[in-house]
C-alpha cells in the first residue's frame, strides 16, 4: 500500500511538472499569438477606414506605432509590413489617418508620401499645424508633384515665401522633370524665372536639355530669358539642339524670331521720336 502511494504521488508530481513545462511553453506562445493578432486587426481597420474600431484599439492601450503583415495593402510594397498610419494613409482614410496623428502616430516618410500625394490637402494641412515644419511639407509636397497643396501652403503660411524663396532646386527640379503645374504653383508664389543652378544654368536650360517642350513655352510665357547662357557660354538653345530635341529648339527659336520681330518694329516707333527728342513719347512706347 505505502509503494502504490508513493507511485501515485510521483504520477501526479511527474504530471503536475509536465503541466508546469506546457504551460510554461504554450502560454507565451499563445500571448505573442494574441498580440500579433490585435495588431493585424488594429492596422487592418485603418486601412479599411474603420474609425470607431480603431479608437477602441488605441483606448485598450495598443500603441499607434504597432506594425503588422497585411498582405492585401498593395499600395504597400514588398513585404507590407506597415504601420496604422501608412494603411490609412494609403487607402485616403484622412478621419482615421487624423485620429491617429492626434495619439502621436510616427509620420513615417511612407505615411508622408501617401499625405502629401492626396488630392485633398486637408489632412496635409492638419500635419502642418500639429508638428510638421511647413518647409518641410512643402519640400514633400512639391516631390509628390502636388501643386494644389503647394498652393494652400504659400496660403496659409505666408512667411514660407521669406523662407524658401532662395530653394532655387525645387524650380530647377521640376523643369527637368516638366512639372508646369509646380513651375506655375512656385512662379505664383514669387519664385524667379530665371533662377540658376550652380552652373549658371536656368530653368529654361533644364527642360531644353531633357525636351520639355510643354515646359519651355510656359517658361518662356512667363517671361524666361531666351539668351541667358551659364559660366560655360552655352544657352538653351544650344542644350535643346545637342540633345536633339528639334521639338523644343524649334520652340525656343521662334520664340527667338517672335522677339526679335517685336524689337524690330518697337524700334521703328521709337527711333523717331527719339531722333527729334521726344523722349517722354519714346517711353511710353516702351
Amino acid at each position: 500500500m505505502f509503494r502504490s502511494r508513493l507511485d501515485t504521488t510521483v504520477f501526479r508530481v511527474l504530471l503536475g511538472v509536465i503541466v508546469l513545462v506546457v504551460l510554461l511553453y504554450e502560454v507565451p506562445i499563445r500571448l505573442e499569438k494574441y498580440r500579433h493578432d490585435r495588431e493585424y486587426q488594429f492596422v487592418d481597420a485603418a486601412y479599411r477606414g474603420d474609425t470607431p474600431a480603431v479608437i477602441s484599439f488605441l483606448k485598450s492601450g495598443i500603441s499607434p506605432n504597432v506594425t503588422a503583415h497585411v498582405p492585401h495593402i498593395t499600395a504597400i510594397q514588398n513585404s507590407q509590413i506597415c504601420s496604422a498610419l501608412e494603411a490609412a494613409t494609403s487607402a485616403s482614410r484622412y478621419e482615421t489617418a487624423t485620429v491617429l496623428l492626434e495619439h502621436g502616430a510616427t509620420r513615417t516618410p511612407l505615411a508622408m508620401s501617401f499625405i502629401t500625394a492626396s488630392p485633398s490637402p486637408q489632412l496635409a494641412l492638419y500635419a502642418t499645424a500639429h508638428g510638421t515644419p511647413p518647409a518641410q511639407m512643402l519640400d514633400l509636397a512639391i516631390q509628390s508633384r502636388n501643386a494644389t497643396l503647394v498652393r494652400e501652403l504659400f496660403q496659409h503660411y505666408p512667411a514660407l515665401k521669406a523662407e524658401t524663396i532662395n530653394k532655387s532646386d525645387w524650380l530647377l527640379n521640376a523643369a527637368t522633370r516638366g512639372d508646369v503645374d509646380i513651375i506655375q504653383a512656385l512662379l505664383e508664389a514669387g519664385f524667379y524665372v530665371d533662377v540658376r543652378d550652380g552652373f549658371g544654368s536656368t530653368a529654361l536650360m533644364h527642360a531644353a536639355m531633357v525636351g520639355g517642350t510643354d515646359t519651355v513655352e510656359y517658361l518662356l510665357s512667363q517671361g524666361a530669358n531666351l539668351y541667358a547662357k551659364n559660366r560655360y557660354g552655352y544657352d538653351a538653345l544650344y542644350y535643346a539642339k545637342l540633345q536633339h530635341h528639334s521639338g523644343t529648339a524649334n520652340a525656343i527659336a521662334d520664340a527667338r524670331k517672335q522677339a526679335a520681330s517685336i524689337n524690330r518694329d518697337l524700334l521703328a516707333r521709337t527711333y523717331p521720336l527719339l531722333a527729334t527728342g521726344e523722349v517722354d513719347e519714346a517711353k511710353v512706347l516702351i
